[in-house]
């Protein structure tokens, strides 16, 4: 203000317009001077130009001001020579003297840039910046997407291919890592298999001899015995090589498109005497299944056996087929014992069996058809009321 007051002070009265022009030039500003020699100062009237370069958009009769030097000398207790306003015309910083005989409307030649512009820059500048990150993020964490996607195809049984190394740092060493673990695990798994066929090879051979040997004795009450005994060593021997085989995730299932009524069929003749006891409901439209036949059949034997077993002599057992929008589901309904509550939990683990049974058996059959049913992406369930019965459901994604 007090630099404005000066500055006018210097242009003498009547102001110097030669001089105000060049200062203006320098400056970079407008002014325009208006003359209100003899006029009432409350009732100051602006219709006579003194001087003027104001360009004709800018009008100063939309002069606003936010201070003045009357304010700042009571505050700062400064004395002006004249009176000084700061405000704005429009959007330009604008300053108006007041003297004895002229008012000076001084405007600075600049207009703030607006700040939807100013938004708009710091935003492009935001989302570039972003992009580079990304980009940059990406690129290095890379590695770990291909690591990922590796572990995903182990959980379903590919033990062959390995996580391709495109960098030396931290990131390609824990790949290299990883590969070198697949093939570790791949290895064990290998020879534990190599140990369970030559065990079970041995195991089988001398059986085999006593079958021999057995159909050369003579005949004997206890010969009978024998052979079931020996029959039933080779089936736990078959079960639990099945079941260590179905305990590693694998995708390479032999899937063709087959019918339930076939498959179930094809159960259904293995057991020639049991044959009239199935009682079959086929709620489906269309019973058209995406599995491993041989597999599949194999748990719907054993749950059927499980049925047989464990339901009073000569006492049916329902098949029922239902379908929603997603799935099929197999129930298989018998009126035996039923499980009690506290073995719900422990159905399902390998060898487990109700102590109060007596009925022959080793304890894989439901963990082989579990395993079975969830590598065909399904769910085998079960509903027990014990001393009525007991249903599982065979649940399978359709095609």
């Amino acid at each position: 203000m007090y630099y404005y007051s000066n500055l006018v002070d210097s242009w003498g009265s009547p102001p110097d317009t030669i001089k105000i022009n060049e200062t203006m030039k320098n400056l970079k500003m407008w002014c325009t001077i208006y003359d209100i020699i003899g006029q009432n100062k409350d009732e100051l009237l602006f219709d006579n130009i003194h001087w003027s370069n104001m360009p004709s958009y800018i009008e100063t009769e939309n002069f606003f001001n936010w201070s003045t030097s009357i304010e700042m000398g009571e505050r700062y207790s400064v004395s002006f020579k004249n009176i000084v306003y700061f405000g704005g015309i429009d959007n330009f910083h604008t300053t108006a003297v007041e003297t004895d005989n002229y008012v000076y409307y001084i405007v600075i030649d600049y207009q703030p840039p607006s700040n939807i512009n100013a938004f708009l820059y710091i935003s492009a500048l935001i989302i570039f910046f972003m992009i580079i990150l990304s980009i940059s993020i990406r690129k290095y964490l890379y590695p770990v997407k291909l690591l990922k996607r590796r572990i995903k195809n182990l959980n379903q049984g590919d033990l062959k291919s390995e996580v391709e190394i495109i960098s030396d740092d931290e990131l390609g060493v824990l790949s290299k890592n990883v590969n070198s673990m697949i093939g570790d695990i791949r290895l064990l798994l290998n020879q534990k298999q190599a140990l369970l066929l030559d065990v079970s090879h041995e195991l089988r051979s001398p059986l085999t001899r006593m079958q021999l040997l057995i159909e050369m004795l003579p005949k004997h009450k206890n010969i009978n015995k024998i052979k079931n005994e020996i029959l039933y060593l080779e089936e736990m021997i078959s079960n639990l090589l099945l079941s260590d085989k179905l305990s590693i995730p694998y995708k390479n299932l032999d899937l063709k498109s087959v019918s339930i009524m076939t498959m179930l069929d094809n159960v259904f003749n293995l057991f020639p005497n049991k044959r009239d006891l199935i009682q079959i409901d086929n709620q489906t439209k269309k019973d058209i299944l995406n599995v491993d036949e041989t597999k599949i059949v194999i748990a719907l034997r054993n749950l059927l056996d499980n049925a047989f077993k464990y339901s009073p002599k000569n006492k049916e057992v329902e098949v029922i087929i239902k379908e929603n929008e997603f799935h099929y589901f197999i129930h298989i309904k018998d009126y035996g014992k039923g499980i009690k509550s506290e073995n719900h939990a422990k159905i399902f683990d390998p060898f487990f069996r109700e102590q109060t049974s007596k009925i022959k058996g080793f304890g894989l059959g439901l963990t082989i058809c579990k395993k079975i049913v969830e590598a065909h992406k399904g769910s085998l369930t079960f509903d027990s009321k014990y001393e009525i019965g007991t249903i599982f459901t065979i649940t399978l994604p359709k095609i």
